[in-house]
């Protein structure tokens, strides 16, 4: 249904395709489904622009999605940071261990020790630890840790 302004209503499908322009290039990384700060602007956009003029949208509602948006921007800023942290901090836990024996579920569910050469993060991004016997060891599969002996 349209009228003198525009359509009714919009999807987001639609409001995308009528906003995207060759000099509006996003990442190829990013997902086409994804929504972000643009997405929600431009969606904004459309509707002030296709509302009904005789009965013009609710300002508390324009209020209420801004803070909707903001809150959910923040709320991911916040995970992506406690991630962030979270590996930094086994990472620390990681070069606490260079040095030391540790012990760890081996082949078959053996318990096997090795002496920890280097810690280092994968492509996956978990913590490895290299041993010195040229064996690698995910830093969650450690059940103990102790100094290393000579003997």
């Amino acid at each position: 249904m349209t009228d003198a302004i525009g359509p009714s209503t919009l999807t987001i499908d639609q409001v995308v395709a009528n906003s995207s322009t060759p000099a509006d290039t996003t990442s190829s990384t990013k997902k086409s489904n994804d929504i972000d700060k643009d997405m929600f602007l431009k969606l904004l956009v459309a509707q002030l622009k296709y509302q009904d003029p005789t009965n013009p949208a609710d300002p508390n509602q324009f209020l209420g999605q801004t803070a909707q948006f903001t809150t959910v921007e923040k709320l991911t800023q916040l995970a992506e940071s406690s991630a962030q942290s979270a590996l930094a901090t086994k990472m620390t836990t990681a070069s606490s261990m260079i040095g030391r024996d540790i012990s760890y579920a081996g082949a078959g569910g053996l318990e096997t020790k090795g002496l920890v050469q280097t810690a280092h993060i994968n492509d996956s991004g978990d913590i490895v630890l290299a041993l010195s016997d040229g064996g690698e060891v995910n830093l969650s599969a450690v059940k103990s840790i102790s100094q290393h002996t000579n003997a």
